[in-house]
């Protein structure tokens, strides 16, 4: 499964300011997730190098954006920066 994650204060925003995740565990008794950031979609997040441990954290999945009907899910990345908007969930690439 990969998230599409966009900046908080880009919410609404065109869906070309986000980044790629790989989840790695999921707990579904919290809703945590783990993932990793596999690449760059914006020179806006190219601080966000890809692979890199740094960037391993947790995602939060607010029950109120929870809707596996259209498959958005509306999330809250932890430190090291705040990023909030899961805009869908899909297939990686082969």
């Amino acid at each position: 499964m990969a998230l599409v994650l966009q900046h908080r204060l880009d919410e609404g925003a065109n869906i070309n300011n986000s980044i790629d995740v790989i989840v790695r565990e999921i707990n579904s008794a919290t809703h945590h997730v783990k993932f990793e950031i596999v690449q760059d979609a914006n020179s806006t997040f190219a601080e966000l190098t890809p692979g890199s441990e740094e960037y391993v954290g947790n995602i939060h999945f607010s029950p109120l954006w929870r809707d596996f009907r259209t498959g958005k899910v509306r999330v809250a990345y932890i430190a090291p920066r705040e990023y909030a908007i899961l805009k869908r969930v899909y297939p990686p690439p082969n």
